[in-house]
């Protein structure tokens, strides 16, 4: 998983890209739960339709989900260190987790 906050044009996302076995086609969104030491975020995709695209590896695919967050959740992720990421959608539940949350 690749993710990162942007901003454009006063507008705040979390992009995430996944690539993997996680596959997702639905009509219904997906959120993300972000766990850090002190706190859960929890945020909603930015559009209920989402579809996987195929990955160049077979039975791999490349799912980009962006989530709504608003610029005071970027200044409080921004003082924490994110331990794990929890995708959630339809018949997917994904969690990642960061090597120092490992150890």
């Amino acid at each position: 998983m690749f993710a990162g906050m942007n901003e454009l044009a006063g507008y705040y996302y979390f992009r995430t890209v996944i690539v993997g076995k996680f596959k997702i086609k639905t009509f219904k969104g997906a959120e993300i739960i972000i766990t850090c030491k002190n706190f859960e975020m929890t945020l909603k995709s930015n559009m209920d339709e989402l579809n996987s695209d195929f990955g160049e590896v077979p039975n791999s695919f490349i799912t980009a989900i962006d989530f709504d967050i608003e610029k005071k959740q970027i200044e409080k992720l921004n003082k924490s260190k994110i331990q794990s990421l929890r995708v959630i959608s339809k018949k997917q539940d994904v969690t990642f987790k960061t090597a120092e949350s490992k150890s």
